[in-house]
């Protein structure tokens, strides 16, 4: 205040109001981080499940090769009855 009951008010009419925040960017980085973590999920699984295929395959070929079967499968067993058909009158 001055001496004479007047009020001094400084206002500065040149400035401007910040900018807001980009939406675009802000959303594609949180879309791209989403994409980024979906896929890297899935290359570890792909790897997990791959590594213990192959630990799988490996003791099923390690079985396969201690069975010590004869000629062939001992489950197989071959046919054991006949049919005759009466109705057949060729030699």
């Amino acid at each position: 205040m001055n001496g004479s009951n007047e009020s001094l008010v400084m206002a500065d009419l040149c400035s401007e109001c910040p900018k807001g925040p980009d939406v675009l960017v802000a959303t594609l980085s949180v879309a791209g981080a989403i994409l980024l973590l979906g896929l890297t999920a899935l290359l570890v699984w792909k790897l997990l499940i791959t590594i213990h295929d192959h630990h799988e395959f490996a003791k099923f070929e390690e079985e396969k090769a201690r069975a010590k079967w004869e000629a062939n499968n001992p489950l197989y067993k071959g046919a054991t009855s006949t049919f005759q058909n009466v109705a057949y009158r060729g030699s």
